[in-house]
């Protein structure tokens, strides 16, 4: 059995990326990558399904820089990662329990976490740790909680399977 959540050996310098996307304005999520540089980074962020239903494309077409992000689109790019975004998750909250419907999975890398924050694939807890890349199977029943007192943030971007 193999596990839904792989720490991948990569290393990252968590302090540049904080000083880069500290750089961004955002509520809860939006787009570091677009269809194209003029793109809304809000388009995409959320209810992508309807994004591919409707208008025919996939998150694998998303994979142009929004933002003047030296280093994180570096690691973006080193690690082909496609409609890459920041997700904000105030303290106290939890998503929906949902999986991504693409055959693809997403890598997280935690920003900002605190001890009371978990993802819970499949009804088993991980706790994603800032400065560290992961690999996660969001193809299966998934959420992310955030029972700490502060806030979250994740930057997540979407891979070959």
């Amino acid at each position: 059995m193999t596990s839904d959540v792989i720490e991948l050996n990569y290393p990252i310098d968590i302090d540049r990326i904080r000083n880069e996307v500290d750089t961004i304005d955002y509520e809860d999520q939006i787009c570091i990558q677009g269809l194209d540089a003029g793109m809304d980074p809000l388009y995409g962020a959320r209810g992508f399904s309807g994004i591919l239903n409707e208008m025919g494309f996939s998150e694998f077409d998303f994979d142009t820089p929004l933002f003047q992000l030296d280093y994180v689109n570096s690691i973006i790019q080193e690690l082909s990662m496609f409609r890459t975004r920041l997700f904000r998750s105030d303290s106290k909250t939890c998503l929906s329990w949902h999986h991504d419907d693409w055959n693809a999975k997403r890598i997280h890398i935690p920003v900002y976490t605190q001890d009371g924050c978990f993802m819970l694939i499949e009804k088993t807890p991980y706790h994603l740790e800032a400065g560290k890349v992961y690999l996660c199977d969001t193809t299966k029943m998934h959420t992310a909680i955030n029972a700490s007192w502060e806030k979250r943030t994740h930057l997540v971007g979407v891979v070959h399977a």
